[in-house]
């Protein structure tokens, strides 16, 4: 896949608040072994998790990226640098960064996903237009019939219910790379979206978590918001087994969208978290009498 979530990157484990960021750099100073950059990398994360102010949350973003180039954890900088291109999505370090994750693109021979890439950059980072100039394909290119044809050709003629695995992935390549070089259209959340209920069909979860966490984080007012953190609180629960971080999630939800249509949905699922079928089929027989 294209891009990865920060969410996923490392065992969602919290640091000891004793431990905390300045003792894991400075374990690093002493020792720069792999498990204490790792170690760092946790730290760098659980602070963002906790920060509210966007300045704060950048600063960790780039001494996250800073870390994971210095020791050359490839997973690690791709997620920082989509961390900070969700925090800051037009801004100009933001469109350095999507530059360079295009010429990684095209290096690993994705024409379309790279044109898409270059295309939004040039309309949408004036800074960087000089940049992609020479890049840019004739005028006739349009993303949004790249992506229908993508989206076409996952289904096989075998039936709708067949799915061409490569195609998809191409798919959620494609929207992606559209959503992030056009932050601020309507259409940049349908993709996200579709890209990511594309990815859980292929059962490419963390992918899905991705892409949820960055509706979240750009459209957090919008429908497909909820939806999103409903489905990721749905995944950590069901998928990957992390009762307590789903609690959290539902707890979330309820929240920021107590009057969502999903609300009571939400509500059952919390009241019945860890529950065994036994102690479900329990639950739902006291409340028929």
């Amino acid at each position: 896949m294209l891009f990865c979530g920060l969410m996923l990157v490392t065992s969602c484990k919290q640091d000891n608040q004793s431990s905390g960021l300045s003792n894991a750099e400075r374990l690093v100073k002493e020792d720069p072994s792999k498990e204490n950059v790792q170690r760092l990398i946790e730290a760098i994360i659980s602070e963002y998790k906790s920060a509210d102010d966007k300045a704060e949350k950048l600063v960790l973003l780039n001494k996250g990226l800073h870390v994971a180039d210095k020791y050359e954890l490839k997973t690690e900088k791709r997620s920082f640098r989509l961390g900070i291109i969700t925090e800051d999505p037009t801004s100009d370090q933001a469109g350095n960064l999507i530059y360079d994750i295009a010429e990684e693109v095209l290096a690993a021979g994705k024409e379309d996903v790279y044109s898409i890439m270059i295309s939004g950059i040039n309309a949408n980072f004036p800074a960087l237009q000089d940049k992609v100039k020479d890049k840019l394909l004739e005028e006739s290119f349009n993303a949004d019939t790249i992506i229908l044809e993508a989206g076409r050709s996952i289904f096989s003629s075998d039936g709708p219910t067949s799915l061409n695995i490569e195609a998809a992935h191409k798919y959620v390549d494609l929207c992606e790379a559209y959503a992030l070089v056009n932050p601020n259209t309507e259409q940049s959340l349908d993709y996200l979206f579709k890209a990511a209920e594309m990815a859980r069909s292929i059962k490419s979860f963390n992918k899905a978590m991705s892409l949820y966490d960055i509706i979240i984080a750009r459209y957090p007012d919008s429908k497909k918001a909820a939806s999103a953190l409903f489905v990721k609180a749905f995944i950590m629960e069901n998928i990957y087994q992390r009762p307590e971080e789903a609690k959290t999630m539902y707890i979330e939800f309820l929240e920021k969208y107590p009057d969502d249509d999903l609300a009571d949905d939400v509500q059952v699922l919390l009241d019945n978290l860890g529950k065994s079928d036994e102690e479900l089929f329990e639950s739902i027989k006291q409340k028929k009498q």
